[in-house]
């Protein structure tokens, strides 16, 4: 059987925009959690040690969606894509790096991707410093403040020998702790009578959910 040569370059054209559409997320364009954590395996094969990982989860996008709707949440979450990847090529000042390692830390390898929903990766080869993974953390943070744009953000360095799926996870834990500790100072910011309403009411969801109404 011969391919008329229309249908092969068409078959050629299709394979090529496969290859070009895996490894990245199609709405933000950054790598997606596959490329991530293949990124991971590499540097923990070759530079053990001897990068870091911070896990960004957005703020408040479900009230984002409900008030704008899923056009808005899709445009907060390509708006935070773009100001993280900026936000980790920007040279670090004050960091106490000298210039060759502080080329690593905020070089072409830093990567950022988008690993599920409104979460994102944050891969820094040649940190190996909490001092400096905060210092970078704190940035991103106040970059996305800047425009707009409320995250939890956390992580840590990685470990020599340590397998990627703990360091993963153990930086997960750590974004989902800072999570809850910004809750608990937003809800604690509010005025006593609002805290009070907001405790009353969780009280009277968990009296119905042990007693619904009988049918």
């Amino acid at each position: 059987m011969t391919i008329p040569s229309t249908c092969y370059s068409d078959i050629v054209n299709d394979l090529e925009r496969v290859r070009a559409d895996s490894g990245f997320d199609k709405m933000t364009s950054l790598p997606d959690r596959v490329a991530f954590l293949t990124q991971l395996e590499t540097l923990a094969s070759e530079r053990p040690g001897d990068f870091g990982v911070l896990i960004a989860d957005l703020d408040r996008l479900k009230v984002i969606n409900d008030a704008g709707g899923h056009a808005a949440g899709n445009f907060m979450i390509i708006s935070a894509g773009n100001i993280i990847s900026s936000s980790i090529r920007v040279e670090s000042e004050g960091t106490g790096v000298d210039p060759e390692r502080r080329a690593k830390i905020s070089g072409p390898d830093a990567v950022a991707a988008r690993i599920h929903g409104d979460e994102f990766g944050i891969i820094l080869p040649g940190v190996n410093s909490p001092d400096i993974l905060e210092v970078i953390r704190q940035r991103v943070e106040q970059d996305l403040e800047r425009g707009g744009i409320d995250a939890s953000i956390d992580g840590r360095v990685h470990m020599q020998g340590e397998a990627v799926d703990t360091l993963v996870h153990e930086a997960d834990l750590l974004m989902l702790k800072r999570k809850n500790e910004r809750k608990k100072a937003v809800f604690e910011a509010l005025p006593k009578h609002k805290r009070v309403a907001a405790r009353l009411g969780l009280l009277m969801l968990h009296y119905a959910g042990m007693n619904p109404p009988r049918q």
